[in-house]
């Protein structure tokens, strides 16, 4: 017999939150699965988490560094840079390697059109960009944390004469470039989500900013758009899951999935107000192209450039809301920079309809249900109506609208046709799935084809606003709270009573509704 049917015996929520830790409970029922609880952490044990969050920060970067030197370290491998070590969160397997290279070249074709005769790399790895990018430039200078990625790139350096003039050293990211500062580039590519918060990133930032000459840049690459991290888990998590599996049970994966999350993500706007700080020019880009790699989606390249001396700085562009109202500007034919602000994007259309759709469904509704209903969103763009659409589905429902969305490669070509060049951008604050486009039209005689010159920084206030980053040691917090409740209550329930899971959450309205 549970011990929960018996007459004086607690809920799981209510032992709970006998625990000092617990400000709230509520215990998620489902027919014909185990309960779940969801937990709201007291804010006193909340602050004392952040008082110790310079400690944990400091654990962070060691076992980091601990675990790179155990990736690294791969018995009889080739000492060559490689490109494994990845996996895609649709999948949950390792991308291909077309689709890798894709990636690559993308990267490293937008790092070689900026100025590059001396370049030094911040988080080189075992050499994945120092092969791109080292026979194009005078100076390398290629470091990272691990001792074991240097150690093989100067294994594999070493069998080739070509990059002799590549320097490695072994320091954590935080620190210079020394006597060797006055770099055209300074590179961060593919690192910066793993760093603890956005306070130790600003330290990275300072000291790398320091090491560019004037009309140098520093680039932090593949940075993860926050306002994209829920749709990226809700859309993950439906594409692993299998067909048969209720969107209740769902709902509770994404959140176990949210729970898990150790990357560092940022809006651009904390690259903004970088800029503005430091007086530099920013573009927060995006990935190139229409590839379903989470890696090109998800993600941006970050460009900061210090002006020369002399150097003029570009004038800001005036905005406009509309495809239509660029089309106007495009026929009018004056020289002259717009951005067009805040466009839905159209390649992640499905994923923003998925995450909608999930959040809205019954309970009862089933995985392989939610796919039909948003493959029918995306291709029809309009809510699906009549009862061939409903099959199987609980009633009322209906598909969410606005999944459709603008083409960004096809405004871009738009642009082209008349001459303009063209920068896709990613939009502050935004959190679904929306990108600006700078647009620029030369003086006659003066050329055209070349990426626009950087904006002026157009965001300027506090870099530590809680609201412009992740918190990966808070869900780190989280998930040592829920595996010590969990330890707690096997040692006072029977196996038949115990939670398929506890979930914490951080908001009281999430008890209810699930995170994130």
């Amino acid at each position: 017999m549970s011990l929960f049917t018996q007459p004086g015996h607690a809920s799981t929520a209510d032992l709970l939150m006998d625990d000092p830790r617990v400000a709230g409970a509520a215990s998620i029922e489902t027919s014909g699965h185990r309960h779940s609880v969801r937990v709201l952490p007291d804010p006193r044990w909340l602050e004392a988490q952040t008082r110790h969050a310079s400690v944990a920060a400091s654990r962070s970067l060691l076992g980091w560094q601990s675990t790179h030197d155990l990736a690294d370290r791969v018995p009889q491998r080739a000492p060559q840079p490689g490109l494994d070590g990845w996996a895609d969160s649709f999948t949950g397997r390792p991308p291909s390697d077309g689709a890798m290279r894709v990636w690559l070249d993308a990267i490293a074709s937008r790092l070689l059109a900026l100025p590059h005769a001396r370049v030094r790399e911040i988080g080189c790895g075992t050499g994945l960009l120092v092969r791109e990018l080292a026979t194009h430039c005078r100076v390398y200078e290629a470091s990272d944390v691990s001792a074991v990625a240097v150690s093989q790139l100067r294994a594999w350096l070493a069998t080739r004469d070509d990059l002799r003039h590549v320097r490695t050293r072994r320091q954590p990211a935080h620190e210079g470039g020394g006597a060797a500062a006055g770099f055209d580039l300074v590179v961060i590519n593919a690192v910066a989500q793993h760093f603890p918060d956005a306070d130790y990133l600003r330290t990275v930032l300072d000291a790398a900013w320091r090491d560019v000459a004037p009309g140098g840049h520093l680039v932090v690459g593949d940075v993860r758009l926050l306002g994209l991290q829920s749709t990226l888990v809700a859309a993950s998590t439906l594409a692993r899951a299998p067909g048969g599996t209720p969107v209740h049970a769902l709902r509770q994966s994404i959140h176990a999935t949210w729970l898990a999350q150790s990357d560092l993500a940022l809006d651009p706007a904390f690259f903004h107000r970088f800029a503005s700080a430091c007086g530099a020019s920013v573009a927060v880009r995006l990935k190139p192209g229409d590839d379903a790699l989470e890696m090109m989606r998800y993600r941006c390249d970050v460009v900061l450039g210090k002006p020369a001396s002399a150097q003029a700085v570009s004038l800001p562009a005036a905005s406009l809301d509309s495809v239509e109202a660029l089309r106007g500007w495009l026929a009018a034919g004056r020289p002259g920079r717009v951005l067009l602000r805040a466009q839905p994007d159209a390649r992640l259309a499905a994923d923003i309809a998925a995450h909608r759709l999930i959040a809205s469904a019954v309970d009862s509704m089933l995985v392989r249900e939610v796919r039909r209903l948003v493959a029918l969103q995306v291709v029809a763009d309009r809510p699906a109506s009549g009862p061939e659409f409903f099959h199987n589905i609980p009633l009322p429902y209906q598909v969410p609208r606005g999944a459709g969305g603008s083409d960004p490669a096809a405004i871009a070509a738009l642009c082209a046709a008349q001459g303009c060049s063209t920068m896709l951008l990613a939009t502050p604050y935004a959190q679904d799935a929306r990108f600006d486009l700078l647009v620029e039209r030369h003086a006659a005689g003066a050329g055209t084809g070349q990426v626009p010159d950087l904006q002026p920084a157009p965001d300027s206030g506090p870099l530590d606003d809680p609201a412009l980053a992740s918190h990966p040691l808070l869900l780190q917090s989280l998930r040592r709270l829920s595996a010590s409740l969990y330890n707690e209550l096997a040692r006072l329930l029977p196996e038949a009573d115990m939670p398929a899971r506890i979930l914490p959450v951080v908001r009281r309205d999430q008890l209810i509704h699930g995170a994130p």
